[in-house]
């Protein structure tokens, strides 16, 4: 069982698995109190399975219930012990007990009852860009998203203006660089938003590296007065 931090290859802390005995458990409210408390978004996982050696017992928890199946099972043939996990039974329900004699089962609860626990908790954690990693990429409009990213970037860049001045950092300019090239984001679109929101800064009394607005405004210039075999857009050129 091996931990590795964000953006790292290496595990941080590796664990042998030998003489640990893995199974399910009930849930933690401690545990998860305690995640709950750790900071904004840190909520915990809510299905838990621990490994017990000679006394020693480790609990771990995931999100939704077939991850913790897979994580069981991965375990159980990792560590070659004779005993097989076996899931919990949870007890009937309301809604999935049969009606009394004289009751009228309520509308829909058979089939309400039908979803498991892993299908609600993936509806209620929607995230909100489901909706753009969706959507087919040939019906947006690059041009417009591009330019909300990178001022967006510069916003959140600027938060410490003695240090930026406007510069990005490399990683901003990695992810700026990517979208360009994966979705066809023209290099004058992209110096004409960036010139026009430094430019804004500047007027406002924000410290802007001068550099930065003639850099921008030759790599225009090359384009637009025809020193570039690269076409330009009528509406790009309007804007310059």
């Amino acid at each position: 069982m091996a931990s590795y931090l964000e953006r790292k290859s290496s595990p941080s802390e590796v664990m042998q698995l030998d003489g640990y005995t893995v199974d399910f458990c009930e849930a933690q409210p401690d545990l998860m109190a305690q995640a709950s408390l750790s900071g904004p978004g840190c909520t915990g996982g809510r299905f838990f399975f621990h490994l017990v050696k000679e006394g020693d017992s480790m609990m771990f928890a995931t999100d939704e219930e077939q991850e913790r199946q897979n994580w069981v099972q991965a375990v159980y043939r990792a560590t070659g012990q004779t005993h097989k996990p076996t899931a919990l039974s949870t007890a009937p329900t309301a809604a999935t007990q049969p009606p009394a004699a004289g009751q009228v089962a309520p509308p829909n609860g058979p089939t309400r009852a039908k979803q498991s626990i892993g299908e609600l908790d993936r509806g209620s954690r929607k995230n909100p860009l489901d909706e753009y990693c969706t959507v087919n990429s040939w019906t947006l409009n690059h041009t417009t998203l591009f330019k909300c990213l990178q001022s967006c970037t510069l916003k959140h860049r600027l938060s410490d203006p003695y240090v930026s001045l406007g510069w990005f950092s490399p990683s901003e300019m990695f992810v700026l660089d990517e979208y360009c090239a994966r979705y066809a984001v023209r290099g004058c679109h992209r110096h004409l938003f960036y010139l026009s929101d430094l430019l804004d800064l500047a007027e406002t009394g924000t410290m802007v590296d001068p550099k930065l607005i003639h850099y921008s405004y030759a790599f225009c210039c090359s384009h637009v007065f025809g020193n570039s075999s690269v076409s330009i857009p009528s509406e790009a050129n309007i804007q310059f």
